[in-house]
C-alpha cells in the first residue's frame, strides 16, 4: 500500500484500467473506431474513481488525493471529476462503472476543446496515468486487444510521450508492437482476401502512426521526410482503363505545362469503387512523387464517426512530416499556411478519401509544384476553387464485372454465362460483386446458379462480416434530411427507367422547384444519375434499396397515392401533347377523369409536344404496364389513350395491339361503352397501321355498334372513318366511299371540322384509287383548307403529300416535287417519322420519273429502312416495289423480280387486293418478256 491509500495500489489500478479498456474494446466492435483521446479519458476515469470514494465524501477525497499526488492541474481535473460525479449521482446514477463512463465522456470532451483548460487537463491526465502505472496497461492492451484498440493505444502514446518521460520509454515498445501487428496484418491480408478492404484501412493507419511515433522528437524547423502511407493496392482491381489513362495524361500534361498541382475529384455512387481507383492510381504513379505519398480518410461516410476536422487533419499531416505536435499552431489558417509552406518545392501525392465537402478539402491542398491530389467523395464537390479534373465512376461494364468476380472467386471460371447473370443482378457494382465473391468463396458447396437464387432474395444483405451493400447505402441515405429521404423513397416507386422534374413532382407530391432542388441534391450525392439533360434515374440497387425502405417507412395509402398522381400526370400530359400535335386522321380519345396535374410542362408548341412524346414513350408504357398489372382500369384506359399519339408519330408495334385490347377490356369491366368504343377504334387504327386488316375491320365494327347503341355521334363517325380506310386498303372502294361519306356527314352535323377533314382525306384516297383525279384533288384541297384554318401543320403536310401524288399521276412533276418537298420539310420539323417514311416513297417515285434514278434508289432505300424500323409492312412493300422498278429500268431484271416478289408476299399477307393485282400483272409481264 502507498501513502495515497488502498486505491493507489498499482496492481489494483492496473486491473481497473485493463478492465475499462476491455469494455472499451467491446464498444469499439460497435462503433469501429476509438480515438487515442477517448482511450486516455477512460484510463484516467478508471484510475481515479475507486469504489471507496463513491458517496458523500467523493469531492474532498478526490481533491485531497490529487493534491497529495502532486498532479499538474489537479484543481481543474478535480473540478471536472467532482462536478460530473455529483451531477450524475443527483440524476440517480450510482454504479461505479456508470460514473467512470460519465467522467470519461466529460474528460474527453474537455480535452478535445481548445484553450488553456484543455492543455492543462491533458497534462494532468498524463501525470496521473504515468504515476498510476498506465505504461504497463497500454503495452498489455497492445499485445492482446483488437486492431482498432491497438491503433488507439499507439495514438494515445503519441499524445502522452511528449509530456512525461515515463511515456518516452514506451515508444520503442509501441513501435515494435505496431510493426509486429503490421506483419500479421499483411499475412492475414494475403491469406484471407475477404478482409481486404478493412485491412487496407488498418495498414494505412498503422503506417501513419509509425511515422508519427518515429518523428516526434525532430526539431520544429525540420525539413520534413518522405512520408508513405498508401494502403495496399487491391489485388482484384479490374478495368477503369479509360479513367486511369485520363488521370495519367493530365498528370503528365500538368508536369509539362509548368508544374501546377494536378487535382482529380473522383465521385460516384456508394460502392462504385472510388477509393479502389484512387489507391490503384496512387500506386501506379507513386514513383513520380518521391517526396511522399499520403492517404487520409476524411470520414464523410464512416459509421460512428463525424467527418474529419480539417485542422486536426492538417495537424496529422504536419506531424507526419516531422513537426513536434507541441509546436503546432492552433488556428486553421495558420496550419494551412504552414502545410503549404512545407510542401512548396516538393512533389507529393495526396489521397483525400471519403471527402464530405469542398470546405473540408480546400485547406488540405498542397502548394508543391507537380504534386497530385486525388479526392474521392460520394458527393459532387462543385465549390473547389481550383482547376479540377472531374472523374465520374459508373458501374462496371459487364465484361469487367465478370472479370472482377472471377479474379476474386476463380472457381467460377467455366461458368461465365451464369456469372454474367449474377453480376447483372448486382448492377455491376464493384462493392456488390466483391461481396458476392466472398459469399461464393465461403460457401464452397454452392454453385453460381444457387448463389443467383440467394441474390434474388437478399442481395442487399448478402456480405461478409460487417460489410453489406445495404450498410454502404445506409451511410449516404441517413445523411439526407428527413424530407429528402422521403423524396428518394417515393422516387424509387417510379415504374420507368428515368424521369424529369415534372414527373418527380407529381410522384412525390411536391412543387416543381422543390422537386428540382431535391433531384439536384440527390445527384450531387450520387444517389441519382443524370442520363440526359434534366432527366434523372436510379441505379437498380439504389432503386431496390429505396423501395425496400419505402415499404417499411411509407404507409400503403401514401405509396398508392404517389403512384396514382404519377399515372394521372402521364395520362393528362400525353393528352395535352396529342392536342398540340394532332394530325387529321386521329381517332378521338377519352379525357382522364381527374383534374390536370398541378405542375406540367408547356406543350402548346408542337415541337415541344413531339419531343415530350418521344422522350416519355418508355415511361408511359411502363406506367400503363403498372396500371394494367395492378387492375387500375381507369388508368389503363387513359394511359392507353395517351400512348395512341406516340405510335401515330413514332410507329406502331404488335405490342401496342395488346395495350389497346387491354384498354377495351378495362372499359368493359367498368361498363363504360364510350371509352370502350374509343379503345376499339384506336385498336383498329393500330391494326390498320401494322397490316392486320381483318382485326382492324372487326374492331371498327364493334366500335361502331357500341357508339350507335349509346348515340355517341363522335364515336360513330370516328369508327366509320376507320372502316372506310380499312375497306379502301382491302380493295372495297364502294363500301369505303359510303362509310367515309357517312362519317363526313356526321362530323358536319356535330360541328367537328377536324373530323370532316379526316373523312375528306379518306375520300380523296378512294377517288385516287378509282383514277378520279379531279375528284381526289377536290377532296384533298377542301381538307387542306380546313386543317390550315385549324392550324394543324402535320395534317397540312399529309394533304400536301396527297396532292403531290395526284400531280405525279397527272404528269405535273415540277408541281409534285414542290409540294412533296414541303410536306417532307414539315414532317422533319415536327418529328413525325411515321409520316415521313411513307412520304419518302411518293417523293422517290416522282424523282425517278424525272430520270434521276440514282437519287430515287437512295430515297427508296432510306424509306425501306425507316418503314422496317417503324414496323409498317404496307409501306415496306411500297419501298420494295420502288427498288424493284429501279433494277428493272436499269437492265437488271433478276434483281428487280426478286424485290417485286418480296413485295408481293407482303401484299398477299396483308390482303391488299389492289396491290396484289397490280404486282401480279407486273410479274406476268416480266415473265412474258423473258420468255420471248
Amino acid at each position: 500500500m502507498t501513502a495515497h491509500g488502498q486505491a493507489d495500489v498499482p496492481d489494483v489500478a492496473r486491473g481497473r484500467m485493463l478492465r475499462a479498456l476491455r469494455e472499451l474494446g467491446a464498444r469499439a466492435s460497435v462503433v469501429r473506431r476509438v480515438s487515442g483521446l477517448s482511450l486516455i479519458a477512460v484510463l484516467c476515469a478508471s484510475a481515479v474513481a475507486p469504489v471507496a470514494l463513491v458517496g458523500q465524501t467523493i469531492g474532498p477525497a478526490i481533491a485531497a488525493w490529487l493534491a497529495t499526488a502532486g498532479s499538474i492541474g489537479s484543481n481543474v481535473l478535480a473540478d471536472v471529476i467532482i462536478s460530473t460525479v455529483s451531477q450524475r449521482s443527483q440524476e440517480g446514477v450510482g454504479e461505479p462503472a456508470d460514473l467512470e463512463l460519465a467522467v470519461a465522456i466529460e474528460l474527453e470532451a474537455r480535452m478535445a476543446g481548445g484553450g488553456p483548460e484543455a492543455a492543462t487537463l491533458r497534462d494532468a491526465v498524463a501525470h496521473i496515468l504515468s504515476e498510476r502505472g498506465a505504461q504497463q496497461v497500454l503495452l498489455e492492451t497492445l499485445a492482446e486487444g483488437d486492431v482498432d484498440l491497438q491503433i488507439a493505444v499507439a495514438e494515445s502514446v503519441a499524445l502522452l510521450g511528449g509530456r512525461f518521460d515515463e511515456f518516452a520509454g514506451l515508444l520503442d515498445g509501441v513501435r515494435n508492437g505496431i510493426r509486429d501487428l503490421q506483419r500479421a496484418t499483411v499475412i492475414q491480408h494475403a491469406e484471407n482476401q475477404a478482409q481486404a478492404e478493412h485491412r487496407s484501412q488498418v495498414q494505412g493507419s498503422l503506417d501513419q502512426i509509425l511515422v508519427l511515433l518515429g518523428n516526434r522528437h525532430l526539431p520544429p524547423d525540420a525539413t520534413g521526410v518522405a512520408f508513405k502511407s498508401l494502403p495496399p493496392d487491391t489485388a482484384a482491381f479490374t478495368g477503369r482503363e479509360a479513367e486511369i489513362d485520363e488521370i495519367a495524361a493530365h498528370v503528365a500534361a500538368s508536369a509539362a505545362g509548368g508544374g501546377l498541382v494536378s487535382i482529380h475529384a473522383i465521385d460516384g455512387m456508394p460502392g462504385v469503387g472510388k477509393t479502389a481507383l484512387a489507391v490503384h492510381v496512387a500506386h501506379l504513379l507513386a514513383d513520380r512523387f518521391p517526396d511522399g505519398q499520403l492517404f487520409v480518410d476524411l470520414h464523410s461516410h464512416t459509421a460512428g464517426r463525424a467527418p474529419a476536422d480539417p485542422a486536426a487533419t492538417l495537424a496529422g499531416f504536419l506531424t507526419s512530416d516531422g513537426l513536434d505536435p507541441l509546436q503546432l499552431p492552433t488556428g486553421l489558417e495558420e496550419l494551412t499556411s504552414l502545410w503549404r509552406a512545407r510542401m512548396a518545392g516538393r512533389r507529393v501525392l495526396l489521397v483525400l478519401d471519403n471527402a464530405a465537402c469542398s470546405a473540408q478539402v480546400v485547406p488540405l491542398m498542397p502548394a508543391g509544384e507537380g504534386s497530385l491530389v486525388l479526392i474521392t467523395s460520394r458527393r459532387h464537390l462543385g465549390d473547389l476553387p481550383y482547376p479540377v479534373t472531374e472523374v465520374f465512376l459508373d458501374a462496371l461494364p459487364l465484361q469487367d464485372a465478370v472479370a472482377m468476380f472471377l479474379r476474386l472467386a476463380p472457381r467460377g471460371e467455366g461458368d461465365e454465362e451464369q456469372v454474367a447473370h449474377l453480376v447483372t443482378l448486382a448492377g455491376c457494382l464493384p462493392l456488390a460483386i466483391s461481396l458476392l465473391a466472398r459469399v461464393y468463396t465461403r460457401h464452397r458447396a454452392w454453385s453460381v446458379s444457387e448463389l443467383i437464387e440467394e441474390t434474388r432474395v437478399r442481395l442487399l444483405n448478402l456480405g461478409a462480416e460487417q460489410h453489406t451493400v445495404e450498410a454502404a447505402f445506409d451511410l449516404s441515405y441517413l445523411a439526407l434530411t428527413r424530407t429528402r429521404r422521403r423524396f428518394l423513397r417515393l422516387l424509387a416507386l417510379h415504374p420507368g427507367s428515368d424521369l424529369d422534374a415534372y414527373a418527380a413532382a407529381a410522384l412525390t407530391g411536391t412543387g416543381l422547384a422543390q422537386a428540382r432542388a431535391h433531384l439536384d441534391g440527390l445527384h450531387g450525392d450520387n444517389l441519382v444519375t443524370e442520363p440526359g439533360y434534366r432527366r434523372y434515374g436510379l441505379h437498380d440497387l439504389i432503386r431496390f434499396y429505396a423501395r425496400s425502405h419505402s415499404k417499411t417507412s411509407d404507409p400503403d395509402e401514401q405509396r398508392e397515392a404517389a403512384l396514382d398522381r404519377l399515372l394521372h400526370f402521364y395520362a393528362h400530359t400525353a393528352k395535352a401533347a396529342r392536342a398540340a400535335s394532332l394530325a387529321i386522321s386521329r381517332p378521338s380519345q377519352p379525357t382522364p377523369n381527374q383534374p390536370p396535374p398541378a405542375e406540367a410542362p408547356n406543350l402548346a408548341d408542337h415541337l415541344a409536344a413531339r419531343a415530350w412524346l418521344r422522350a416519355e414513350r418508355p415511361n408511359v408504357q411502363a406506367a400503363f404496364a403498372h396500371a394494367h398489372a395492378h387492375g387500375l382500369d381507369e388508368h389503363t384506359i387513359s394511359l392507353a389513350a395517351g400512348l395512341s399519339e406516340i405510335w401515330f408519330s413514332e410507329g406502331a408495334w404488335p405490342s401496342d395491339i395488346e395495350i389497346h385490347r387491354a384498354a377495351a377490356d378495362a372499359a368493359a369491366r367498368l361498363d363504360q361503352p364510350d371509352a370502350r368504343a374509343a379503345a376499339l377504334t384506336t385498336l383498329g387504327h393500330v391494326c390498320y397501321l401494322t397490316g392486320d386488316y381483318p382485326e382492324a375491320a372487326d374492331a371498327g365494327a364493334r366500335a361502331l355498334e357500341l357508339s350507335e347503341q349509346t348515340s355517341n355521334r363522335q364515336g360513330e363517325a370516328t369508327a366509320l372513318s376507320l372502316l372506310g380506310r380499312v375497306w379502301h386498303a382491302t380493295g372495297d372502294t364502294l363500301k369505303a366511299a359510303h362509310a367515309l361519306e357517312r362519317a363526313m356527314q356526321i362530323h358536319h352535323q356535330i360541328g367537328s371540322p377536324h373530323g370532316v377533314a379526316a373523312a375528306l382525306d379518306g375520300l380523296g384516297h378512294v377517288r385516287l384509287s378509282n383514277d378520279d383525279y379531279p375528284g381526289a384533288t377536290e377532296a384533298f384541297t377542301q381538307a387542306l383548307e380546313i386543317v390550315r384554318q385549324l392550324g394543324f401543320t402535320v395534317g397540312e403536310a399529309d394533304l400536301l403529300n396527297d396532292l403531290g401524288r395526284v400531280r405525279f399521276l397527272t404528269g405535273d412533276l415540277p408541281g409534285a416535287l414542290h409540294i412533296q418537298e414541303r410536306a417532307l420539310e414539315i414532317y422533319r420539323q415536327t418529328g413525325h417519322r411515321g409520316n415521313e417514311s411513307y412520304a419518302l416513297n411518293d417523293y422517290a417515285a416522282t424523282i425517278a420519273a424525272t430520270g434521276n434514278r440514282t437519287h430515287a434508289l437512295a430515297l427508296y432505300q432510306q424509306a425501306l429502312a425507316m418503314n422496317r424500323e417503324l414496323n409498317k409492312p404496307d409501306d415496306v412493300a411500297c419501298s420494295l416495289e420502288g427498288i424493284a422498278e429501279h433494277h428493272l429500268a436499269t437492265g437488271n431484271p433478276a434483281q428487280g423480280t426478286m424485290y417485286l416478289r418480296e413485295a408481293f408476299v407482303i401484299y398477299e399477307r396483308l390482303g391488299l387486293r389492289l396491290d396484289i393485282e397490280r404486282v401480279k400483272v407486273r410479274l406476268a409481264a416480266i415473265s412474258a418478256r423473258a420468255g420471248g
